[in-house]
């Protein structure tokens, strides 16, 4: 090899190198448990190992390990997705407002419960374009009302954006997080104190709102260096006359059931039903298991999320409501489908089944 194009290979090399160390660098990625964390959590998660957190065993059902697509739309949808202005008024019903994928806004007991903000235009650092929203965010993060809780379920980018939270935490009364999460808040600048980190099981008390962590089947971390580090949860919300359940991203599991002897039926049920696909399906459910999972769980009305806004897998856009209402059907749950921005009163269910993504391509 010529001296000078070795020395072009070796000078493209420590500029990748140096490209790549100042990646690693950067905050986004947020911050990792040390060693006394890990002491702690050990002490308080039955499923945590002294270095990562076990899932709940493996939970195959005949008749939906395959995949079987009903839409032949492509990824993405031609247009933008249509929202809706959103209400913000107080009100005493519990009420749901969806923002795509996962980011919801629940009001019941008189609080704002904002859950897994993603309003950034990409839900990770890097520039690929399936990471680039196809419908817009009906609100800024400066537009949301007070938030007395913002709950995570787990530390993905989809889920837990740093952009949006550093935006947020000036208008948020307290984080609840499972364990890990509260690594990456303290690094970025959100006091200690402000800060509630929860293993499985555990509850706190809210003014009479009782949060519940709870189990889901997942894996958490921000880098491939980190997997399981951090714990992945689903949220019970419960006041006394009001019930719900979100279930973070899961894959099917006896958790369910064991979600439903502690606690019983659920009001509604908020269920991950998008970005499966077979080669990671033991922590993304099809739409027919998340229906199996509401039946689990008791559930009086069902909502499908995780959906709407991002490319993470490879079926059609609107596979996932498809399969999800028609499996609801099949069950004779009700399914509510409000639109982007659309504030769903439970009370009020039957007026948001208008299957409002239809003829859309």
């Amino acid at each position: 090899m010529k001296k000078s194009k070795w020395l072009l290979l070796s000078a493209s090399a420590a500029a990748a190198g140096a490209a790549a160390a100042h990646v690693l660098r950067r905050p986004f990625w947020g911050k990792g448990p040390g060693r006394e964390d890990r002491l702690a959590y050990a002490a308080r998660a039955v499923n945590y190992d002294g270095r990562r957190f076990l899932n709940p065993a493996v939970w195959n059902l005949k008749g939906v390990e395959t995949d079987v697509p009903l839409s032949r739309k492509p990824q993405r949808p031609r247009h933008l997705l249509p929202t809706v202005k959103p209400n913000f008024a107080e009100t005493e019903e519990a009420a749901v407002t969806w923002f795509g994928h996962s980011t919801l806004l629940v009001q019941m007991h008189g609080k704002n419960i904002l859950i897994d903000p993603v309003f950034s235009r990409r839900c990770a650092p890097f520039p690929l374009r399936s990471l680039v929203r196809f419908s817009r965010p009906a609100v800024r993060p400066g537009e949301l009302p007070h938030i007395d809780l913002l709950l995570l379920t787990h530390d993905h980018y989809d889920h837990m954006d740093r952009d949006s939270l550093l935006r947020l935490k000036g208008k948020v009364g307290a984080f609840v997080v499972p364990l890990g999460l509260e690594k990456h808040l303290q690094s970025w600048g959100i006091e200690k104190g402000r800060i509630h980190a929860m293993s499985w099981w555990e509850e706190r008390d809210f003014d009479g709102l009782t949060v519940c962590c709870t189990p889901c089947r997942h894996n958490g971390g921000r880098t491939l260096s980190d997997p399981q580090r951090t714990l992945c949860c689903s949220w019970v919300l419960r006041d006394g006359h009001t019930q719900i359940f979100e279930s973070g991203d899961t894959g099917y599991g006896a958790h369910f059931a064991a979600i439903h002897d502690r606690y019983g039926d659920f009001d509604l049920a908020m269920l991950d039903c998008a970005q499966y696909s077979m080669d990671w399906h033991y922590c993304h459910m099809f739409p027919e298991e998340s229906i199996r999972a509401a039946r689990a769980l008791g559930a009086k009305t069902v909502m499908p999320i995780h959906w709407g806004a991002f490319v993470l897998s490879r079926h059609a856009w609107d596979d996932p409501p498809e399969r999800f209402v028609r499996a609801a059907a099949a069950e004779g749950i009700p399914c509510v489908t409000p639109r982007l921005g659309e504030r769903m009163e439970l009370s009020q269910y039957e007026k948001y089944t208008r299957r409002w993504w239809r003829g859309m391509e």
